[in-house]
């Protein structure tokens, strides 16, 4: 049954995606309509492919993605950009916070102060994501929304580092990692479309982007649920964490 919805969500991408060259809609309209029915597909597709009863890591992710549903439906009841754009940055907030209770309960915790040296590489990257948040959208960003932009995109970050650091299988890890590193792709993609320039395939690049990066996260989270052999009484090493 999983890979029915696998296959369900795949062609559901080309047929959005095929459907943009015939419908004409603003921008943030059919990027409200595909981020609706895809989180939708993949609800569905999470729920079939559990492999135990339900926990609270199950519905965490479930309330994410229905976060991001309702944001989106929420989005076409509005004409002004702005106001669109806003809602669609709190509803991602409320679905990435979710993510990363969802790695804290893995596991994940970021290191200790002394030990941020060992991960240069992460740094590197960290600084390079402020530096295109500063260059490329807090100049181009409308006044109402710097300070709501600016709370996400450091989230976003923080996202970034929690998934890093999910001890979990190095399958499963790599998986999270490239479903992350798509997302905060996607999200750059949507305000420089938005506020700055239309670039060419504008909703093609960011709906490849998205669907890609939110099927991932998701595969990932699943695998390491069905991994977990027991669920009731269960402790994950962060229940110990104080």
């Amino acid at each position: 049954m999983k890979n029915i919805w696998a296959v369900i969500y795949t062609g559901f991408i080309l047929t959005t995606v095929g459907a943009d060259f015939y419908v004409d809609m603003s921008f943030m309209y059919k990027v409200a309509v595909i981020q609706v029915l895809a989180n939708l597909i993949l609800i569905f597709y999470y729920i079939n492919s559990r492999q135990s009863e339900f926990w609270a890591n199950d519905w965490k992710l479930i309330e994410a993605l229905i976060f991001t549903i309702a944001a989106g439906m929420l989005v076409l009841l509005f004409q002004n950009e702005e106001v669109k754009m806003f809602i669609n940055t709190v509803g991602f907030y409320f679905t990435h916070s979710l993510y990363i209770s969802i790695f804290r309960k893995e596991g994940s915790s970021l290191p200790h102060h002394n030990d941020l040296l060992k991960n240069w590489r992460l740094l590197l990257f960290t600084l390079a994501g402020l530096m295109m948040i500063l260059i490329f959208i807090v100049p181009y960003t409308p006044v109402v929304l710097l300070v709501v932009s600016f709370i996400y995109s450091t989230q976003l970050i923080l996202l970034c580092w929690m998934v890093f650091f999910r001890p979990i299988p190095s399958k499963i890890f790599r998986q999270g990692i490239f479903g992350v590193g798509l997302l905060l792709f996607s999200n750059l993609w949507l305000p420089i479309n938005a506020f700055i320039y239309k670039l060419p395939f504008t909703f093609f690049v960011h709906s490849l982007l998205y669907c890609t990066a939110n099927f991932f996260v998701v595969k990932s989270i699943l695998e390491v649920n069905n991994s977990t052999k027991k669920r009731i009484g269960f402790n994950w090493p962060s229940d110990n964490q104080s």
